[in-house]
């Protein structure tokens, strides 16, 4: 499988290396990050070097995961999907309302297009507004479902190129 490489005015997604994962336990220990998903919260290198290894795993698999989003050659987030309907991203908490999230999400929606995929989710906590906006301005639409612990709200989206 070829690495991945979608490019926007200002960023680069592209597949993981091992060499990214200093940047991603920069992104994924992040206190202002963690508040919104605890979940991924990362300790330490080697939690970080196998996290790289898992999205390369998925990519492998799948033809994709939450890909490495590069500003310049500066890794400041990751954008993509968990499954391949399933759109997820998080950025360092030093590039939010800069307009990231938007464009790499844009990005691998247009993508997702590509690939034939009509319809998809997303899931943020209603205390993140910052994702929520993202998602409003992506024409995603809160479906008023919550994940079975009632903690993340569940948003869709039905076509991958309106919006866009």
């Amino acid at each position: 499988m070829r690495p991945m490489r979608i490019e926007t005015p200002r960023l680069l997604l592209r597949s993981w290396t091992q060499e990214d994962a200093p940047s991603l336990l920069a992104i994924y220990s992040d206190a202002a990050v963690i508040e919104h998903i605890p979940h991924v919260r990362l300790r330490d290198l080697a939690a970080a070097e196998a996290k790289v290894r898992e999205m390369q795993e998925l990519e492998a698999a799948n033809g994709c995961t939450l890909w490495a989003v590069e500003r310049g050659r500066e890794l400041i987030g990751v954008c993509g999907f968990r499954t391949r309907d399933e759109l997820g991203f998080a950025f360092r908490s030093d590039v939010w309302g800069q307009g990231y999230a938007r464009e790499a999400a844009a990005a691998c929606l247009r993508w997702s297009g590509q690939q034939g995929v009509r319809r998809i989710v997303a899931s943020t906590r209603a205390s993140n507004s910052g994702a929520r906006r993202v998602l409003d301005k992506l024409g995603f639409v809160d479906t008023g479902r919550a994940s079975p612990d009632g903690v993340w709200l569940i948003y869709e989206r039905l076509t991958a190129e309106s919006a866009l």
